[in-house]
């Protein structure tokens, strides 16, 4: 939602539609020879758009020192993330759910909801994400049975967040934007957003969880 998307033989190319968002390049493949050349061609294309972008490499892309060619033009490298995937369905996590917890979590169906969700995401990354928030409210409003969007609370404010994205047509469920505030991590938050996500994914009968995760 919100992306155009070119499938080319060498890579997929996500170009936002909204200012202010970020495009995304995955699964590359690029040709033997000319690789830098098609390195360049991305980036003359986002730069003509004056569209931030990011770059995603996997383990699996070609040519093996992808990112290295990335990182010699100036592109600057993220956090490490690792692409997961659990086949559904499966026992429930193995973790019990806690009981008289000092939090509790909301289904967000509101504008409301939705900023109190991006307050916890600029906290924990420290960066302006207010397009994360008109791109769930959007979809909120045009499309409720594309997501699920949680929320955890202790004394009336947000504390953790996190959603799933549910693809039209798609035996895959998107795990997205699970954060913690550092004040409330180490007490079973996080895991508690995500039980509520399995479940949801579950009911719906998907056949996998997908997510790209990242050590923080």
């Amino acid at each position: 939602d919100g992306f155009k998307v070119d499938r080319f033989d060498h890579l997929v190319r996500y170009t936002a539609a909204d200012a202010g968002t970020e495009g995304m390049i995955v699964f590359a493949q690029l040709r033997a020879g000319h690789e830098r050349a098609q390195i360049e061609e991305q980036m003359a294309y986002f730069r003509a758009l004056r569209q931030n972008f990011e770059w995603s490499v996997y383990a699996f892309d070609r040519p093996d020192n992808l990112q290295e060619l990335l990182l010699a033009r100036g592109i600057a490298a993220g956090a490490a993330e690792t692409f997961m995937l659990r086949r559904l369905p499966d026992s429930a996590p193995a973790a019990p759910a806690p009981t008289d917890t000092p939090w509790h979590i909301r289904r967000i169906d509101d504008e409301a909801g939705v900023r109190d969700v991006i307050r916890v995401q600029a906290t924990v990354w420290d960066m302006d994400l207010d397009w994360v928030g008109t791109r769930l409210l959007r979809r909120l409003r045009g499309a409720p049975e594309s997501l699920a969007i949680y929320c955890a609370y202790a004394a009336g404010e947000p504390i953790g967040s996190g959603w799933i994205d549910f693809p039209p047509g798609s035996e895959f469920a998107e795990l997205h934007g699970g954060a913690v505030v550092t004040a409330w991590r180490g007490r079973g938050l996080y895991s508690a957003l995500y039980r509520r996500r399995h479940e949801e994914a579950a009911r719906r009968a998907c056949a996998f969880l997908a997510v790209d995760a990242t050590a923080l």
